[in-house]
Formats: structure tokens, sequence, C-alpha cells
């Protein structure tokens, strides 16, 4: 049959050079009677497809089978959006130049209730790769967010599973505040600014450990306290966000103690060596050199003495006992206060007073930076030594207070038990 044409090319042609060639199928009716053209094949024709207007609500569709009202294969509205149940492709392109192109989208309703998944997958024989993941949130929009690979339901904003585990390569950083992920570098290649770093190292030796719950995965674990390590004055080993502090930089950890040891190294091969000293007023080398003043002392006194031999013990009170010539002294000495030049001894030992010691020992707990030691001779007029018993360490008396006692303190406060013992010289105006 030719329309328009005395030579149809087909069974039916619809023929004209002078204008649009169009063939309509209409369907009068709002919701009724849907315009389509089915397809028949075999001996006995059956309908195969069906393609046409669905007249309920107005969409293209092509089904497989009679009719198009109320199917869902294929379709398309008025705003060109097409619709495919079930699609299957091979490769697929961008337009070119195309720019930022939103690839997949799945619109969500204010219908599915809040905490409904919300996710598709790129899968590779059945098997999930990739996953786009989110949930309803009950009022037309998504929470949670997410994207899991090799993870169809991952519980933070990336999750990967089936890593492969290796003590090799570079370890992996994150920017939490763009996502960005980084390897870390060590190589001068990337740095600029090098220098020495100064620090009090000994700082770290105040931390302790904590045991706690972590939240998140609600394993028992063990480690450090950010905020703790801010207080301490150790900021370069934490990481802020907001302004407080959020994490610790773990692996620089050993770097502090690398330098707490070198300094133990120093002083053990001071011992070593035969010099000891200490820091602030405990310097044992002047300690060393009053005694041996003290030892002469006692040895001119007794020489002194070398021509008077006494009986029992000798007492002088509240009066002025001199002496000229050689004198032996046999037994004990007792006197408020003996002024001489020289005092020569082979032994000396100080009365240990109650209330007003000239020797002693005392303490500075863990965690604390400085005791404070009674005594009635405390003086700023004389000299107090301190040494500490045991692993050397920075000790100081840092105020006198005359009369009453005096404080020792330590620098960067006591990591550890510190036990030290103390010695009073006084001197005569």
């Amino acid at each position: 049959v030719g329309i328009g044409t005395s030579s149809p090319f087909s069974q039916f042609e619809l023929f004209s050079s002078t204008t649009n060639p169009i063939f309509s199928i209409t369907g009068g009716h709002n919701t009724d009677y849907d315009p389509q053209i089915q397809f028949r094949t075999d001996g006995t024709p059956t309908v195969k497809f069906s393609a046409g207007v669905d007249a309920n609500d107005d969409e293209f569709k092509i089904y497989s089978g009679m009719g198009v009202g109320d199917t869902d294969e294929f379709t398309m509205d008025a705003s060109g959006l097409v619709s495919i149940a079930n699609l299957q492709v091979g490769s697929q392109v961008f337009a070119t130049d195309a720019g930022v192109v939103s690839w997949l989208d799945l619109p969500i309703s204010s219908g599915p209730t809040a905490g409904t998944v919300q996710s598709y997958s790129a899968a590779i024989d059945g098997a999930d790769i990739l996953t786009v993941y989110g949930e309803a949130d009950g009022s037309g929009g998504v929470q949670n967010p997410r994207l899991g690979i090799h993870n169809s339901s991952p519980g933070t904003a990336l999750a990967v599973s089936g890593l492969t585990g290796t003590s090799s390569y570079n370890l992996v950083r994150v920017n939490t505040a763009t996502g960005d992920f980084y390897y870390d570098s060590s190589s001068a290649r990337y740095k600029d600014n090098i220098g020495d770093f100064s620090e009090d190292f000994s700082k770290i030796l105040g931390l302790s450990v904590k045991s706690y719950t972590d939240r998140s995965s609600s394993e028992e674990e063990i480690g450090l306290i950010a905020e703790e390590l801010d207080e301490a004055g150790l900021n370069h080993l934490v990481i802020y966000k907001d302004g407080v502090p959020d994490a610790i930089k773990y692996d620089r950890i050993p770097m502090y103690l690398l330098e707490v040891l070198k300094e133990h190294e120093t002083r053990l091969v001071s011992l070593g060596s035969g010099s000891v000293s200490q820091q602030g007023s405990s310097d044992v080398s002047a300690l060393s050199s009053q005694v041996d003043l003290l030892g002469e002392q006692v040895t001119a006194l007794m020489d002194f003495y070398d021509n008077l031999e006494l009986g029992g013990v000798p007492r002088i009170v509240n009066n002025v006992f001199s002496l000229d010539g050689v004198h032996v002294v046999v037994g004990d000495i007792e006197a408020e206060t003996v002024f001489a030049n020289q005092i020569v001894a082979g032994a000396y030992s100080v009365k240990n007073d109650e209330n007003a010691p000239t020797v002693g020992t005392a303490t500075i707990l863990a965690g604390e930076s400085e005791v404070f030691v009674e005594t009635e001779l405390a003086s700023s007029d004389g000299q107090i030594f301190v040494t500490p018993n045991g692993e050397p360490v920075s000790l100081s008396v840092s105020s006198i207070d005359d009369g009453s006692g005096f404080t020792v303190s330590v620098g960067g406060g006591a990591g550890r038990d510190i036990r030290f013992s103390w010695f009073i010289v006084g001197t005569q105006k």
C-alpha cells in the first residue's frame, strides 16, 4: 500500500516530497485507550512487544508483551527522563569535554523511615566490588553517606576489606580536614627549613600509660591521652582539631626517647671516667672540696691539743677555752662551738638533731616537681648540697626559708620517686 507514492518500498509506505510525512495514532480518551503499535511473530502470530503511550500517565513505554499500560520495563516521561528496569551494556563514554558530570544518582523520598539503607554496588560475577552507601533520614534526604570497597555495609566514610598485611613500604597519612591521603616520606627532597630541634625532651618521662575502652569499637585499649601531652607542653607530639587536642603523633615519641637515652648515655660515660657532677646546688666536686677543708681543720685542732692529755669527756660550755702549743686529748671533747683555723681528723661525724639536722635524706614523689625539707639550720648564709641516690638527675635548691627549711626541685617533674641526700655547711660571720 502506498500513500503519496505509486511504488511503495514496503508493504506500507507514507510518502511526501513537499511536507513532513506524519503517521498519527490517536487515543481519544483522557485515561483509557493507549495509542500503540504491537509487534507479532511466529507461525501462529503472538504479540512479542508493544510500543506506545500510556494514556494514564502520558509516558512513552515499551513492553515485552501486549499493551503498555502500567508497565515499567522501559519508560520515558515528558522531561526526557528514561527509566529502564534492567540494563545490560558494554562500555560507556561521556560526551567529549563534558566537564563535571553526575554519574549515577539514587533519589530518596520522604517515604522510607530513618535508617533505611539506600545503596548501589558495582559487581563482578555477582561479587560486590564498589558500594555507594547511604541511609534515608526520614524526611527525603540522606544520612551516613559512605563508600565501601569489597564491603557492601561500610561503617565509616571509607571502608576497605580484604587488605593484605605487610611490614614494608610507606605509612599512610590522612588529612582529617580534607580527607586527602598521603604516603609518609622522610627524604630531604620533600622538606624545607631543615634544622636541629631543641626541646626539654625529659618532659616525656612525666607521662603515664592509660587503659581505656574505645567508644567506636568498644575494644579495651592502652595508650596516652592527647590532653595530658598538651598540658605537659609536648605540643609537637599532639594533633589539634579546631584548636583542641585530637590525636597523638605516636611515631614521633621515639624521637624524644632517643634524645633522653643519649643524655643518659652521656652521664653514664661521665660516671665511668670518674668525673661526677650535678647541676645547680648539688655540685659533688664542691662538696668534696668542703669535706677536704673540714678534714684539714680537724687535723689542725688535733695538733693544737697534742700536748694536752685529758681523761674522760672535757665539756666546754659558755666559756672561751684557749690552748697554746701542742696538746693531746684522750677521749671526747664536747663543746657548743669550736673556733679553729684548721681541724684535722681521721673520721668526721655529725650529730643529727631532730629539729635541726645538718644532714639527711628526702624523696621527691613521682608526678611532683619539688619537696620541702624541714630543718632549723637552713640559712641563706650557708651552703646546701644535694645529690640523688641512684640514677643521676638534675636537682636544685630552689628556695631557702631561714630557720624552717629549704625546697629541692627537679626539672620537668619527677617521672619516678627520686631519693636524694642533703648536707648543710654553715658560714660564720
